[in-house]
């Protein structure tokens, strides 16, 4: 499937402090519900999930975000 470059709305946004800081939003805190988040990241992306989940487990919550973005990408191109 190639999907032309569409900007999706995000459920939200870090802001970031000159220092460099930055709080983690509720609803992600609420969402994990760990003392303890990891995360992984390369150039565009940064993927945060529980501390210990299993590689199965982040490929099939990768899977269910993908599908969402496409979703999204289609519901809000019929909308137009």
């Amino acid at each position: 499937m190639v999907l032309k470059q569409t900007k999706i709305k995000p459920h939200g946004t870090f802001k970031i402090s000159p220092g460099g800081g930055a709080n983690i939003p509720s609803l992600i805190r609420k969402e994990i519900d760990k003392e303890e988040i990891s995360f992984v990241v390369d150039a565009k992306t940064a993927i945060l999930f529980a501390h210990g989940t299993s590689l199965e487990d982040i490929l099939k919550s990768i899977e269910v975000l993908k599908d969402d973005l496409v979703l999204r990408t289609i519901k809000r191109g019929r909308s137009k």
